[in-house]
């Protein structure tokens, strides 16, 4: 309250903490103050009497709500278990979609199950809105694949060299090409890339193999690479 004339006021701390600008203002900013209850006394005295006047006052603040909607993930079915943060006593949580597409079997759940999603990038957004507090966020991506993978290592060549380009399919989006050595020898200049240089093969026959895979599966074709190695002799006459 105001004062009148002839009147003063001291505020002090009963339980928690805090920092007054003004310590004998009645509208002071206070600041510092403890998660919690924190509750200050206000005491007005005037110069014409002993009698004071004493009220109390409680200020409980609450830490923001925590917020997360979980990893971003990569899903072979077009259904997932979410997976968010649960939110606490005063707090209430729901999801929302962004882009994409799904049904939420209970939207409120911080773990629902999400069913009929698209295929690709779907992005979903977890909101905690607080009794007390500003509404938080936080965005998930799942990203369903639906499979339809093709390798072809390309066709066998017979060379005269330890040395060729293989030819093999390239990777979609999302997906991973990789090639192994399945029998013989041979050093690759770049393993991810289907027409990379191969190296340092050994004589006569070399297979190896180009293995194309995404989250969900991984298919694989063989290539075989005949080195012939020709001798030329000449005679003196």
């Amino acid at each position: 309250n105001i004062l009148e004339e002839n009147e003063s006021g001291t505020w002090s701390i009963i339980s928690g903490n805090g920092i007054f600008q003004d310590i004998n203002n009645p509208n002071t900013q206070v600041t510092e103050l403890d998660i919690g209850e924190n509750i200050f006394q206000w005491i007005v005295s005037a110069e014409c009497t002993d009698e004071i006047g004493v009220s109390q006052v409680s200020i409980n603040l609450y830490n923001l709500p925590l917020i997360n909607a979980g990893e971003d993930v990569q899903i072979c079915e077009s259904f997932y278990n979410l997976s968010a943060n649960t939110p606490n006593d005063n707090e209430t949580g729901f999801w929302s979609i962004i882009s994409g597409n799904a049904d939420f079997e209970d939207i409120n759940n911080p773990n629902t199950l999400i069913t009929n999603l698209n295929e690709n990038e779907n992005i979903f957004e977890w909101t905690i809105s607080s009794l007390f507090c500003q509404e938080v966020s936080d965005q998930v991506i799942i990203n369903y694949i639906e499979s339809n993978l093709n390798a072809n290592a390309g066709e066998d060549i017979n060379v005269c060299e330890q040395e060729t380009n293989l030819n093999a399919n390239t990777p979609n989006d999302n997906e991973i090409g990789s090639w192994s050595v399945i029998s013989g020898n041979a050093f690759f200049a770049n393993m991810n890339n289907p027409n990379t240089i191969v190296t340092n093969m050994d004589i006569g026959i070399n297979v190896f193999e180009w293995t194309i895979s995404d989250a969900c599966e991984s298919v694989s074709s063989q290539v075989t690479v005949n080195v012939e190695v020709i001798d030329v002799i000449i005679d003196e006459i």
